[in-house]
């Protein structure tokens, strides 16, 4: 694991950590033994620090279609304001997260781009140093871990 995924992956647990999960652990849920597992999250509102702690934004999880690609380069894609369209690279699967944003997709070892379904397109907000959206890999035997903020209606 490099140490751009790894800050990455930290960030996603530590966020995960602090929003309302559903009664368990995420992880004694999940029945898959290598692919993705995680949460969407929809943040919506003000998330500007402030002194009086007003006016602050929601994070829930959220129901949405999570489209997995192979790695997909920002030269590979249209991009219109948030959303991507016109992606060139193959569609390898799609999974829908439940009403808490909880999900899981059993999936061969590789690395992938992530993706979420949104009335005006699809939607990722996380890119490496090489422009690929969203990487997620998959080691064998294996499950990644993923906190997908669907963010675009968020101020920070």
């Amino acid at each position: 694991m490099n140490f751009l995924n790894f800050i990455l992956l930290s960030f996603g647990f530590l966020f995960l950590a602090n929003c309302k999960a559903p009664q368990g652990s995420i992880t004694s849920e999940i029945s898959i033994n290598e692919g993705i597992a995680g949460r969407v999250l929809w943040r919506e509102g003000n998330f500007m620090p402030t002194i009086d702690g007003g006016d602050q934004g929601k994070s829930i999880g959220i129901s949405r279609e999570i489209l997995i690609f192979e790695l997909t380069n920002i030269s590979q894609v249209t991009q219109r304001d948030e959303f991507f369209t016109d992606i060139k690279s193959r569609l390898i699967k799609s999974v829908t997260s439940n009403l808490d944003g909880i999900f899981e997709v059993a999936i061969e070892p590789g690395t992938y781009s992530v993706f979420t379904k949104e009335e005006g397109g699809l939607f990722a907000n996380i890119y490496d140093g090489e422009n690929n959206i969203f990487p997620v890999t998959v080691d064998s035997g294996k499950v990644t871990g993923v906190t997908i903020v669907i963010d675009y209606k968020a101020a920070y």
